[in-house]
């Protein structure tokens, strides 16, 4: 009776082996865009934390770090675990254009999803202070000088002229 608990045994102990195997890098990169391409986002996003989980040092990792954020909010409306999973781009991958738009979609969720306003103009003043020079910090400015404004009351710019102005640039009075 010992030899067939042992054989039963290794058994477990084969099939718990196998199950357990990871997938190659490749392999795992190949399921992810299989997911997204076949829209299964909730499969995607536990591919993506296991990826990362198995492959912190790919080159591959902060791209799926910050698509986890977008597929948060995709999938489960998720938006504080979006601005948490952006916070941690932030912190990993400074100097890096992810780093910028993680900078960046924290303030917009704030601002558009949460309507959270002072976290919102917190998380854009900070991207302003790091990135002063970037191609959105006029975009967040606009942000910022608009929060919580109704979209009905912004004048929408036209080639450049508002309804507020005339044709040649100076304001109607």
């Amino acid at each position: 009776m010992s030899r067939r608990v042992a054989l039963l045994l290794s058994c477990f102990f084969l099939i718990a082996m196998a199950c357990s195997k990871v997938k190659s890098e490749k392999e795992m990169i190949a399921d992810i865009q299989s997911f997204e391409s076949e829209e299964k986002v909730t499969d995607a996003i536990k591919l993506i934390e296991s990826f990362i989980q198995h492959y912190p040092e790919s080159e591959s990792t902060p791209n799926f770090t910050s698509k986890l954020a977008d597929l948060y909010i995709l999938a489960h409306k998720d938006y504080h675990h979006a601005i948490d999973i952006h916070n941690q781009v932030i912190k990993k991958y400074p100097g890096t254009k992810l780093e910028v738009r993680s900078q960046f979609m924290i303030g917009y969720i704030y601002a558009n999803e949460l309507k959270e306003l002072e976290n919102a103009r917190t998380a854009y003043n900070e991207f302003l202070r790091k990135f002063p020079d970037d191609e959105l910090a006029a975009s967040v400015q606009w942000e910022i000088d608009n929060l919580g404004v109704d979209i009905s009351q912004i004048p929408l710019a036209i080639d450049g002229v508002t309804p507020q102005k005339k044709s040649n640039g100076t304001s109607k009075k």
